[in-house]
């Protein structure tokens, strides 16, 4: 929970040996403590050393996406993404993560049938997997379907996603003022 030590140890780790995990690890801490520019930054810097990446894309969309004035550039990241991930499907069509993302991605760039046609079949192929429901609960909350994002984020808890995130993220501010969402995250 001491996310601006962990951001301050992260850029040291940076100075110390630049890389991928570095920069992305350093991007999330600064995410979560609201700071969506210099999370872009260390997110843009963690893409530049690993292209190919989509979680790094996905995670730089994010911060584009809360960063104000930004909203194309999310759009375009997203879709970088949302190729990334595709490309990555290719080689293991199984990987339902994955899959859970590229639903996410859509929800993010308005393409709310692929997104929720994707969600299902993340959600029905993987249901034990609190990552496809967290990204469940991102893509309702996007929606505005509160109900359903507060169950998909029951689960993946209960499935051992930190709570303690989820008062941080941005993506789950529509929920802050419901009770279900108060209770979760004691």
């Amino acid at each position: 929970g001491e996310f601006r030590k962990a951001a301050e140890a992260w850029d040291e780790a940076i100075r110390i040996r630049p890389g991928r995990s570095a920069y992305s690890n350093t991007g999330t801490m600064y995410f979560y403590l609201g700071d969506f520019e210099l999370a872009a930054d260390r997110y843009a810097m963690a893409a530049n050393l690993s292209p190919n990446d989509y979680i790094v894309w996905g995670n730089l969309a994010d911060a584009y996406y809360f960063l104000n004035g930004f909203e194309q550039v999310a759009d375009v990241t997203y879709k970088r993404a949302i190729s990334l991930a595709e490309a990555t499907l290719e080689v293991n069509p199984s990987e339902f993560v994955t899959i859970s993302s590229i639903a996410y991605y859509n929800s993010r760039i308005g393409e709310r049938e692929t997104a929720l046609e994707l969600d299902t079949v993340a959600q029905e192929s993987a249901p034990d997997n609190m990552y496809v429901h967290y990204n469940s609960a991102l893509i309702h909350a996007q929606f505005g379907e509160l109900d359903m994002a507060l169950d998909a984020l029951e689960r993946a808890v209960a499935l051992d996603y930190q709570r303690e995130l989820l008062e941080l993220d941005p993506a789950f501010a529509n929920l802050r003022s419901e009770e279900r969402f108060k209770q979760l995250i004691q």
